[in-house]
């Protein structure tokens, strides 16, 4: 039996962030739908992974996977114009960026490098 084919992943980002009114949620609800039809329309060569939850006391979470720090900046750019109205309502907690040590450096340079993420080196592979 041959073991199912994986994708490379060259960057994870992980971002969370609390809802800072309750009764925003639906439109917070409205804003991330948002952002997965952009997604889903606009960068299907490049992400490999975009999923948002909803955690306790009104926590969202964000993870995504690209191919390449270019698939990254692709992004950023095709949601930009959610981000204003996404940042007005929730407030943020943290991010990660879960790379190997050379994308990680190319990472830095970008504006994902400004938000200060906690960066984690990809090992064992």
């Amino acid at each position: 039996m041959n073991a199912p084919e994986v994708a490379t992943i060259s960057v994870t980002l992980i971002a969370t962030y609390k809802i800072k009114d309750q009764d925003k949620l639906e439109e917070v609800r409205s804003l991330v739908s948002q952002f997965v039809a952009k997604v889903r329309s606009k960068e299907q060569d490049t992400c490999l992974q975009y999923t948002w939850s909803l955690g306790p006391d009104n926590r969202l979470c964000c993870l995504e996977s690209y191919k390449d720090v270019e698939g990254v900046l692709k992004h950023l750019e095709n949601v930009g114009s959610l981000f204003g109205p996404f940042v007005a309502l929730v407030e943020f907690e943290q991010s990660q960026v879960h790379a190997t040590a050379a994308v990680i450096q190319e990472i830095r340079q970008t504006p994902i490098g400004r938000w200060s993420p906690a960066y984690f080196e990809v090992i064992g592979e």
